[in-house]
């Protein structure tokens, strides 16, 4: 009686002090939605990472899901990945074989270097691959081999950017490295053209203008077609390039600005924006700010089938960065950058959209509280259908 009394007492306290291990509370979940991507037959995927914190053991349970929804938002299926730690994603790229590319660290180790992993729809691991040495970033190219950006460590500063092209077998089919004409840079990413090449798209630092937005445009065999750089003299990124259906280009980025006309200190330092239109040739037709304030963020760019451009963004609103209330908006901009619309839409983070046959727009958001620095994803999300004129046709949160 007394043993059974002693281990009855034991196992007590094992489960009082936590050793054994608990399910994580499910109402402490959160979603960030991290794009909207087609999927065939009037389908979307959603990629998106769910947050659980268990308060008890004062860890989070993270995991990749891939939530598959039709174009009226009823979600058909979710797959997901458990993560082992907190993930840090740089890229995604949607391939053409349906699966994605994730570029970053997904999870595996704290200390781990970035990789790009392969994963399908169904979250099942294809490929991973950590990135070679001295390559910041990679761009899946339109016929199944990858672009590789980098830098060439040279005698005397400043290093050369260096980029290759390597077929899905991981053969090199050529390397070259190019003098940009400045102190440093960084490549984060790349987006694919129609003949297989790409533009590169990062950031240049300057001795005397700071960080700018930089671009460089690869032929498929390697020739650079062009280089690019704008910006101010401050501190400015490169988010997003856009091939557009009449061979032009389009740079999406992140303007830092000084507003020395604006009395209030809080509120005239900021960023804003950032559009510029190039033709086939790298040459600049236009640039446009887009935003009311100086709390703007990029989110997402294409180009719609009427032949204006959708662009996705993020504000804060307040009068210090402190208590921001963050804000998504979604506008249309015509090709003679004329701003025809622009939807908001409170407590919201957004991240992607796209353009369905009938032309209506889908935008998607994460469900947000706080502030810019102290901030909650909410366990909800939201997809947004949106006419041609700008108008809301419906707004449905979703719960994965």
């Amino acid at each position: 009686m007394k043993r059974s009394f002693l281990i009855l007492l034991i196992f007590l306290v094992l489960m009082s002090s936590g050793t054994c291990t608990r399910p994580p509370l499910e109402e402490d979940a959160n979603v960030q939605v991290l794009g909207i991507y087609p999927a065939g037959a009037g389908e979307f995927i959603i990629p998106a990472i769910k947050s659980v914190y268990d308060a008890r053991e004062y860890l989070y349970y993270d995991s990749l899901l891939f939530i598959r929804t039709d174009s009226a938002a009823g979600i058909l299926h979710t797959a997901g990945i458990a993560l082992q730690y907190r993930p840090n994603i740089q890229d995604i790229y949607l391939l053409p074989n349906g699966n994605f590319l994730f570029c970053g660290n997904l999870g595996d180790d704290y200390y781990s270097t970035y990789t790009f992993r392969e994963i399908s729809p169904e979250a099942i691991i294809v490929g991973d691959q950590p990135f070679p040495d001295r390559i910041s970033s990679i761009c899946p190219a339109k016929d199944g081999n990858m672009f590789y950006f980098g830098f060439e460590l040279r005698d005397t500063l400043p290093n050369a950017f260096l980029y290759m092209k390597k077929d899905p077998a991981g053969d090199t089919l050529w390397l070259r490295s190019v003098d940009v004409g400045a102190r440093s840079h960084n490549i984060e990413g790349g987006f694919p053209t129609d003949d297989n090449g790409c533009i590169a798209t990062g950031n240049i630092w300057t001795q005397d203008l700071s960080n700018q937005l930089f671009a460089v445009r690869i032929g498929p065999d390697g020739d650079t077609l062009w280089t690019a750089r704008y910006g101010g003299d401050r501190v400015d990124y490169l988010h997003e390039a856009l091939e557009l259906s009449d061979g032009s280009h389009l740079l999406l980025g992140l303007l830092a600005l000084h507003d020395s006309s604006n009395s209030d200190w809080s509120l005239s330092y900021g960023e804003q924006v950032y559009l510029v239109r190039l033709t086939a040739a790298g040459d600049k037709i236009w640039t446009l700010p887009v935003g009311n304030t100086l709390r703007e963020s990029p989110a997402a760019l294409i180009e719609h089938s009427g032949g204006n451009y959708i662009l996705a963004g993020n504000r804060n609103e307040s009068y210090v960065y402190l208590f921001d209330k963050p804000l998504a908006w979604v506008a249309a901009i015509s090709p003679e950058k004329e701003l025809l619309w622009m939807r908001e839409f409170e407590s919201r983070v957004a991240s992607g959209v796209r353009e369905l046959p009938s032309g209506e727009i889908l935008l998607v958001s994460s469900d947000i509280t706080g502030s810019r620095y102290y901030s909650e994803y909410l366990s909800n999300f939201y997809i947004t259908k949106i006419d041609v004129s700008g108008t809301v046709v419906w707004d449905r949160a979703l719960i994965p």
